[in-house]
């Protein structure tokens, strides 16, 4: 996959994104939202939905 982030052309990154990124985030989505249910808070090692969902929400009202 190219990276979008070595390019100053704002239109390739766009479609990199769009056509390769987006796609594989969203593919990946689901193992990650199961794995999250079943792996105990103190050992998830990464941000979970909630956590992102209510910080985005927080940036948002203040």
């Amino acid at each position: 996959m190219e990276d979008p982030r070595k390019t100053d052309d704002t239109v390739k990154q766009g479609e990199v994104y769009r056509d390769k990124v987006v796609p594989t985030m969203h593919f990946q989505c689901g193992d990650i939202n199961a794995l999250e249910m079943m792996v105990p808070e103190d050992m998830w090692s990464v941000p979970t939905y909630i956590a992102c969902t209510c910080k985005s929400a927080d940036l948002r009202d203040g």
